[in-house]
């Protein structure tokens, strides 16, 4: 029987007033409803896996717990009772671990048997005794002796539960769920959650059901332990005459600003380092205008202002320990090519199969790379950055490169740091993005894209937390940083029950990036409108308080709402910016930017327009750039920009938890100093 959403958080958190009661349980309870959703789905079923993140306990490292799963997960799936339970065979774990958390692909049994026996939760619950004088369902069942006979009594249907609270939950939300998978579709919709009621209060049904799962279980000798499990959730982007509305042109005759020697990451789907607008200014003065376009074309690579590109998108496969797993994926590329050999992304399968081959292959080099590699990710040695670093960048060089299919990443960087004129078109002879300048907030900044999004404009939490992870390794062992900012135009749901708010694992991650002095801006999220529908049954419209998304509720994150491009004290916050304040009450967004109708460059040597938080986060990304620029003493202090950015912001007249402290201003900014 498929289970709605609805029962399942209703069997979870008992009720919205004791939502908080399942912080108790180390499984997040997006993560069971996630598994309770697709256990029962009849097109999905109990062979469909769901990524991961594990945290592990204060005593162990991702390395000890990534490699005490390898072991336990391939104990179970050579076990009679898994192969018996899955036919099918196993799908991918793809086991990887940063570092702070590990990722992997679990079943819903495999999440029971492999990764909650190693929790405190469940060693203070569940310990390894028998029963032997348990009814026979329970006699390989292994369970505290304080509740076994409650357990008995149960089954024989003698008593009602007296156990643990804690152990009664997660016995009944397991035991609904296996249930309800072998449950026959109800005829009447009217009767499916009758139905569910019913299986959900059978509690000596569910106490066998949960039984059964967990006998014969793998040892737990194991020391590695699990503090949390959490899903590792989607990450998109945030879309939905600007630099005169920040002042930024303004700032820059008065102040003449040189930006040269600052660095910013773009954590999105990609900068298209080809691209004119990301030229230096000086190299294309002394070339102009004799170069030819074709020739410009040909040389972007000396004239690039991308000073390094990484493709985090391939971080899980290259941290995966497992080379049938590497070898499965270039087998699905391959089929893909030759399914869909005239699909836009055909290059990057083709580069993405050569690289893979590549890896895998037997030239010495490479192969001695990759095997030192895979050695260190085996053994759970922490992550050797220096190691990884050649396989995750993408060449600057002709045959290697890859520019992104996915436009966003390009669009963000180029209001940040694009340099378009009118008299450089040309060069490159592209479609004509209008009359004006493509000029950015810091037009001569250098950029780092690690790119996290994929061809779709879609991540996962795991690969950001890598991305800045990687962001503290450049800056690691050296006097000056190499990197100065970080801008996120990306969005990723926070869902308030799971975590508190401002301490999910990414913005834990940009807390640690903010304590070595990297300025980091993100978008509020596009969550701020809403439809729905009335219990009438007429549609209706209206706006979503608390909506901000993550990593923009981390507390030193400087989080950026929307406003219209260049008339923002009448129009005042976008329909669709996020809006605060967090789940926790404290006030976000910090600031407001230009976000409405943006026009940029995109992939291919083009332009085009764009809406969303995404666009207005590097705004301040850009004033936050400038105030570096100017007073270089405020370098390594992200704390005390983020102040001078607030305290200097203009005031739109609207309510703070649209606006923040209101719309940056970057000329107010630099003189506030």
């Amino acid at each position: 029987m498929q289970l709605k959403r609805e029962w399942l958080e209703q069997l979870i958190f008992g009720g919205e007033a004791s939502r908080r009661f399942t912080q108790d349980s180390p499984v997040l309870p997006d993560v069971w409803i996630e598994f309770g959703l697709k256990y029962t789905n009849p097109g999905v079923g109990p062979h469909e896996p769901v990524d991961l993140l594990l945290s592990p306990h204060r005593n162990t490292t991702p390395s000890q717990l990534g490699a005490a799963l390898q072991v336990r997960l391939r104990a179970e799936r050579a076990s009679p009772a898994w192969v018996a339970r899955h036919p099918e065979g196993a799908p991918p774990a793809e086991i990887a671990y940063n570092q702070a958390t590990v990722a992997v692909r679990l079943l819903f049994d495999e999440l029971v048997r492999v990764a909650l026996p190693l929790s405190t939760w469940w060693q203070d619950y569940v310990k390894l005794e028998p029963s032997a004088d348990l009814p026979d369902d329970f006699a390989r069942t292994y369970v505290r002796a304080s509740l076994a006979g409650s357990m008995r009594a149960v089954a024989k249907g003698q008593a009602e539960w007296s156990g643990t609270p804690d152990l009664l939950w997660m016995i009944t939300v397991v035991g609904a769920v296996l249930l309800a998978a072998r449950a026959k579709e109800p005829k009447r919709e009217e009767d499916r959650e009758r139905e569910f009621v019913r299986i959900s209060e059978a509690r000596a049904q569910l106490v066998a059901a949960f039984a059964a799962l967990v006998r014969e279980p793998l040892p737990t000798d194991s020391k590695a332990k699990v503090w949390l499990v959490s899903r590792n959730r989607v990450a998109t982007t945030a879309i939905w005459r600007s630099t005169l509305t920040v002042k930024s042109d303004a700032a820059q005759r008065v102040f003449k600003l040189n930006c040269e020697n600052l660095a910013w990451a773009i954590l999105d789907s990609g900068i298209d380092a080809a691209h004119p607008a990301f030229w230096r200014r000086e190299e294309r003065e002394t070339r102009r205008p004799r170069i030819e376009p074709a020739e410009a074309a040909a040389q972007w690579v000396g004239l690039t202002r991308v000073a390094a590109t990484y493709d985090f998108t391939r971080i899980r496969q290259l941290l995966n320990t497992d080379d049938d797993e590497v070898k499965l994926a270039i087998r699905r590329l391959r089929v893909d090519l030759k399914k869909h050999p005239d699909d836009r992304r055909a290059d990057r399968w083709r580069r993405d199969l050569a690289f893979w081959k590549k890896f895998m292959s037997a030239d010495r080099d490479t192969r001695r790379r990759a095997t030192e590699l895979r050695r260190s990710v085996r053994t759970g040695r922490a992550i050797d950055w220096d190691a990884i670093t050649p396989f995750l960048q993408i060449p600057h060089t002709g045959g290697e490169y890859a520019p992104p299919l996915h436009e966003h990443g390009t669009h963000v960087a180029g209001i940040l740091a694009a340099d378009w004129r009118r008299f450089d078109w040309e060069l490159t002879d592209p479609q004509h993005p209008g009359d004006e300048d493509l000029v950015g907030v810091c037009p001569d900044i250098k950029l780092y894209d690690l790119r996290v999004l994929d061809d779709e404009g879609r991540g996962d939490e795991f690969s950001i937390m890598a991305a800045l992870q990687f962001v503290r390794h450049l800056n690691a062992n050296r006097e000056q940083l190499l990197i100065h900012g970080v801008n996120m135009s990306l969005a990723i749901p926070h869902d308030k029950a799971n975590y508190a708010c401002g301490r999910t694992p990414v913005c834990d991650e940009c807390e640690r990036v903010l304590g070595t002095g990297v300025i980091v801006v993100a978008a509020a999220g596009n969550e701020g409108y809403i439809s729905y529908a009335t219990p009438a049954g007429a549609a209706a419209e209206g706006y979503s308080d608390i909506s901000i998304t993550d990593p923009g509720n981390a507390e030193g994150v400087i989080t950026v709402g929307a406003t219209h491009r260049y008339q923002p004290h009448m129009y005042g916050v976008s329909y669709f910016s996020s809006r605060g304040p967090t789940g926790d009450g404290r006030l976000k967004p910090d600031l407001v930017a230009p976000g409405e109708k943006i026009l940029a460059p995109v992939p291919g040597n083009g332009a085009k327009t764009k809406d969303g938080t995404s666009m207005a986060a590097p705004h301040v990304s850009g004033a936050a750039a400038l105030l570096l620029a100017r007073h270089r003493e405020l370098l390594g202090q992200p704390r005390r920009i983020k102040e001078i950015l607030c305290s200097s912001a203009t005031d739109l007249g609207r309510e703070k938890y649209f606006q923040g402290q209101g719309m940056v201003d970057i000329l107010r900014a630099l003189q506030s100093v």
